[in-house]
């Protein structure tokens, strides 16, 4: 005997019988898709044929609507694997969005995008933070080929996305993930911590 029954009011799934399924597995099209529980990365989803929601249409609304946004949802919602499709649709990678809607409604202009994961940014201190995002706008202006000189955060900030422009002709994508966790991580853990928070939200401020 096999078969499966889903609590409404436990919320689990119960099995009997000699399989239990692979949950990161499921069943599609005659064959079995990989559910990419483990990855935000759009490309590698595309790339080894995994179980892939179409959000394009509503990608789409985002990028020919307006100009910024701020994406509020809790956490393991995809805003992570959003920012990542929308970081391969700016590089006009083209071919990694074959078969959804937003493939023939988009011309894939190579456009400079700037990503900042505060995941991969330490927040210990005001400071740190400091230098790991002076760090990130370094290594774009080497990674783009363009000068940036010296100065304060803003300052070269401002100065490269200028010079970014300058050289390609097309406006800069600047994509932020995890931008609350240098105020997160410190909350809650007594006076100290507090206060390294204000300092982190008035490094993020500026």
């Amino acid at each position: 005997m096999n078969w499966a029954v889903f609590s409404v009011n436990t919320g689990c799934w119960c099995f009997a019988g000699s399989q239990i399924p692979d949950f990161d597995r499921i069943h599609y099209n005659g064959f079995m898709r990989r559910l990419p529980l483990d990855t935000s990365s759009f490309k590698q989803i595309r790339e080894r044929v995994w179980v892939y929601v179409d959000k394009t249409p509503w990608i789409h609304r985002l990028v020919t609507e307006g100009i910024c946004y701020f994406l509020s949802r809790p956490r393991r919602f995809g805003k992570s694997l959003t920012i990542n499709t929308l970081k391969e649709l700016f590089r006009g990678n083209r071919k990694l969005f074959e078969g959804l809607y937003i493939h023939d409604k988009w011309d894939f202009t190579e456009h400079p995008v700037l990503i900042f994961d505060f995941n991969e940014i330490s927040h210990e201190n005001a400071e740190n933070l400091k230098r790991g995002l002076q760090y990130r706008l370094i290594t774009y202006a080497q990674d783009y080929g363009v000068d940036l000189p010296e100065g304060d955060l803003r300052e070269r900030f401002d100065r490269l996305i200028k010079a970014l422009y300058r050289k390609t002709g097309r406006p800069v994508v600047v994509l932020v993930d995890e931008y609350d966790k240098p105020i997160l991580d410190h909350l809650g853990l007594g006076e100290e911590r507090m206060h390294i928070a204000r300092q982190n939200r008035e490094v993020l401020k500026n």
